[in-house]
């Protein structure tokens, strides 16, 4: 795909590498298979896994060849880049964590923010809970 107008199209996000998740095809739209190899870049990208699916591996081998810059967000991503790839990558800052507190305030500066006057918590959880991963929940 030609991509005029484009210096680079970024790939970055929470679990792009994840192949527990993502099918074949989204898998392939994660490693840019339609971009033109100089315009690829994989920016702090993460697995959030510790081994990739059979029949992946040598997918994203390849891919990984024709990206210009590459750069994960966890060590073990690191250690699958190396050991798939042969290549050295560097561990990046999360784009989210880019900003400054006075620089997240301003972008929500419209927005109303509300407080909790009582104990709660909080839990943000990515892909389906097991029953493994509750009974580990309800013994902390």
């Amino acid at each position: 795909m030609n991509n005029p107008g484009y210096n680079y199209v970024v790939v970055e996000s929470d679990h792009v590498r994840n192949t527990n998740w993502l099918t074949m095809d989204q898998f392939k739209f994660f490693l840019l298979d339609s971009v033109d190899d100089d315009k690829k870049v994989a920016y702090a990208a993460s697995f959030g896994i510790d081994n990739i699916k059979e029949g992946y591996a040598q997918i994203f081998k390849e891919a990984l060849k024709n990206f210009k810059a590459i750069s994960v967000c966890e060590d073990r991503g690191r250690e699958l880049i190396n050991s798939m790839a042969n290549m050295e990558v560097p561990v990046a800052l999360d784009p989210t964590m880019l900003l400054s507190r006075k620089e997240w305030f301003e972008i929500i500066d419209d927005v109303t923010i509300g407080t909790i006057n009582e104990p709660y918590v909080f839990e943000y959880f990515l892909g389906k809970k097991t029953a493994n991963v509750r009974k580990k929940k309800l013994k902390q």
